[in-house]
């Protein structure tokens, strides 16, 4: 490995835990070469062992901060093991066939994760850096994992790239078309679309939906791999609305409605601007018992563009709206660029905008397999809270 120089803040840093390499933390920013893999050193004294890729908001991962610990099968298939084991309860869980296995940083190697669907497992490498270590990675999974029917290898595209997807072991007719998740039938497609839906994060929201929906009216607002609709129906909801821009989207939850044998005039499905759906709905004084606001980061609609750092407080505004009171506003971010902190504030600026007339009733925390590291609680992507309008 090459030996890069980092300088004393980042040692020490490095050596608490945190994980996310920076150009800022090397001496020299020249060192930084896409791909490598490298040791890190401190004045001569070895400080952690990683690799560099640009991985968002940094440049590369820490694999282990033990100079005796060599990177090979046997450190892979170490964390493959530890994931198993933290995942018992999941994995023992009769109502689901599917989970993720491992899950990046969370599980100690930044820049992949592991889904399984059925006995299908979908690996998603996130840079090129981790992919070249493919080879030794399936030798260690396969030392932990030994009855995988079916794997398929995902690549995440980039500027210069598009995403790959590719089943590497077993026969297509083995890969799930469906999975079952506590009753529901959700269809699935593991190998051709870019954005696998339902994303399995939301798996605790829609057990929380379905609980509570039993003659009830739920309005889902971006719809995009939540499951939610299906999942208030299922529970006995009397109507659900489901605004999102995408007709793909759209065209997901229209499917999980057939498949479950749901799709009735009690369930409106609507490719529009859902800006547009809140105008009409505030107007015409429409007000649901539910209603989730699950938006992306940007969105350009054909009359405005959405920017989650800007317009998401005046989206929940809207959202607060056309919940009834004694109703429950379903707030789910999925981008790891909002942080705890900033979301804490529009939750709080929120309930003073309200007057007080909705307050925090539960902030789910993380399932179980989506382990995350204590050092970067950066990489909870998906942030979900519960308020109640009084």
């Amino acid at each position: 490995m090459k030996k890069v120089e980092v300088n004393g803040k980042s040692a020490r840093k490095f050596e608490g835990g945190y994980p996310l390499i920076s150009k800022d933390d090397l001496v020299n920013a020249s060192d930084f070469n896409d791909g490598e893999w490298i040791s890190l050193i401190n004045h001569d004294h070895f400080v952690a062992k990683g690799y560099f890729a640009e991985a968002g908001k940094g440049s590369g991962w820490i694999l282990t901060i033990r100079e005796n610990e060599d990177i090979d099968q046997k450190f892979f298939a170490k964390l493959f093991r530890t994931a198993l084991l933290r995942r018992q309860a999941v994995v023992n869980d009769d109502e689901i066939t599917s989970y993720r296995f491992f899950n990046g940083i969370g599980d100690g190697l930044g820049g992949l994760t592991i889904d399984k669907f059925d006995d299908c497992y979908v690996f998603e490498y996130e840079n090129e850096a981790i992919y070249y270590q493919n080879k030794l990675i399936m030798a260690a999974f396969n030392e932990v994992i030994s009855k995988a029917k079916t794997i398929i290898v995902r690549k995440r595209g980039t500027k210069k790239r598009p995403e790959t997807s590719q089943l590497v072991v077993g026969d297509s007719k083995n890969v799930p078309t469906t999975i079952t998740e506590y009753g529901i039938q959700y269809p699935v497609d593991l190998i051709a679309t870019p954005m696998i839906a339902p994303a399995l994060e939301y798996r605790q929201i829609r057990q929380i939906v379905r609980n509570d929906s039993n003659k009830t009216t739920f309005l889902n607002l971006f719809a995009a791999q939540n499951g939610l609709t299906i999942a208030s129906a299922v529970g006995g909801a009397l109507k659900t609305v489901t605004v999102d821009d995408s007709k793909r989207t759209v065209g997901e939850v229209e499917n999980q409605l057939e498949l479950n044998q749901t799709l009735s005039e009690g369930h409106e499905t609507r490719a529009m601007d859902v800006f547009g759906y809140l105008d009409y709905a505030i107007k015409h004084e429409l007000q649901f018992d539910t209603v989730s606001v699950n938006p992306p980061a940007f969105l350009r609609g054909k009359k405005r563009t959405f920017n989650i750092q800007k317009d998401l407080q005046d989206l929940l505004l809207q959202a607060a709206t056309v919940t009834k009171k004694g109703g429950n506003l379903l707030v789910l971010v999925r981008d790891s660029n909002i942080t705890e902190k900033k979301m804490n504030e529009v939750i709080s600026s929120l309930v003073s905008s309200t007057n007080g007339e909705f307050s925090v009733k539960e902030r789910l925390e993380s399932q179980l397999d989506f382990t995350i590291s204590s050092e970067y609680r950066h990489a909870d992507q998906l942030k979900s809270y519960i308020l109640i309008r009084h």
